[in-house]
């Protein structure tokens, strides 16, 4: 059987210091033989091909995979993910051993930063909040590179930003791309779970619990928005285009008065705000159904309500210097009327 080929990917905004961080990893490494690539999605199969190919040829027992600064983060995390374990299925052992976010500070920082201004400037570029969000939710490990651009206390806070955003990733500071390479080689620290747990917006909805008191001091904090009422959809739009500026993070599931059977997923990150259906509620099912699998799964029961079934509306929020009464008064002037049925 050959030797496990492992995997470690680097992301960042372009910039970033995703190329010489690589650079410094290759130079410090010892015992293994690493090589380096591109990851490319825009020709399908390539990257699976270029991936397959190293192990095969026996190249090197360790992949350096520096990501395209415009590739879908997610996207990419599953696909070398999957090509790792279809690898290893077909006889060429094949991890994905780290998933690295490489983050400019300063950037990071003045994009954090902007980004919470009552009177903040349109949009001249990429969103780089929206893709630093991206590169922590999906991390294992996070390099804090050019911290000698902040001072320490402004390092504190961009730190205490991204572990809201991503409480288990092992994190770093670098400067000029320098880091024990201990921290980014053979860390077996990539686990699809485990990644996906420690967002911060999960962790929002399954222990709604007030930020720790050292990162009040930076205005940051955490709120569950949970109703058994609908939106109105159309309400809910014309917030979104006044959507306020200090809500950093939000995700979760809603429901609508003119359609009560479907869920959705909405999401704002950075200045993005999106919807997507993500499938009929229990309550749709017959009733058959719905008693098969309350018996199967208790914790359908617990959120369970007699007459309106598990419809609900959950919404974890991530954000700085957010006036949580007024965030609360805006999106329930949103909601709208209940369906009158019980079914």
């Amino acid at each position: 059987m050959s030797k496990e080929v492992r995997v470690c990917l680097v992301t960042g905004t372009r910039g970033a210091g995703k190329s010489t961080l690589i650079e410094h990893a290759l130079k410090e490494c010892r015992g293994i033989r690493p090589v380096a690539v591109r990851a490319d999605l825009r020709v399908p199969g390539k990257l699976e091909d270029e991936l397959t190919a190293i192990c095969e040829e026996g190249r090197a027992d360790y992949i350096l995979l520096e990501a395209d600064a415009d590739c879908d983060q997610e996207r990419l995390v599953e696909t070398t993910a999957m090509v790792c374990e279809i690898n290893s299925e077909d006889g060429i052992p094949m991890k994905l051993d780290n998933v690295v976010a490489v983050v400019d500070c300063a950037e990071a920082y003045r994009a954090f930063r902007e980004g919470r201004k009552l009177n903040r400037a349109p949009l001249d570029g990429p969103d780089t909040e929206y893709e630093v969000i991206g590169q922590l939710e999906m991390c294992s490990t996070v390099v804090f590179n050019k911290a000698e651009m902040l001072s320490d206390e402004e390092l504190d806070e961009l730190i205490a930003t991204a572990r809201l955003l991503q409480a288990d990733a092992a994190m770093a500071v670098a400067e000029n791309g320098a880091v024990d390479a201990a921290e980014i080689l053979m860390t077996d620290r990539f686990d699809r779970e485990h990644i996906m747990r420690g967002a911060g917006w999960v962790n929002v909805l399954q222990n709604p619990e007030p930020v720790p008191e050292d990162d009040e001091e930076y205005g940051l904090m955490t709120f569950l928005y949970v109703r058994r009422q609908p939106f109105d959809h159309e309400k809910l739009v014309e917030m979104c285009d006044m959507w306020p500026h200090s809500v950093i993070r939000m995700k979760g599931m809603v429901w609508y008065s003119n359609e009560p059977d479907m869920s959705f997923m909405l999401e704002q990150a950075g200045r993005a705000i999106t919807e997507s259906p993500s499938g009929k509620f229990l309550a749709a099912a017959p009733v058959e159904t719905q008693l098969e699998l309350l018996g199967k799964y208790p914790e359908i029961r617990k959120i369970w309500d007699r007459k309106y079934k598990d419809r609900m509306i959950k919404l974890a929020f991530i954000g700085k210097n957010t006036d949580i009464e007024l965030l609360t008064m805006r999106l329930d002037a949103c909601l709208g009327d209940l369906p009158d049925r019980e079914s």
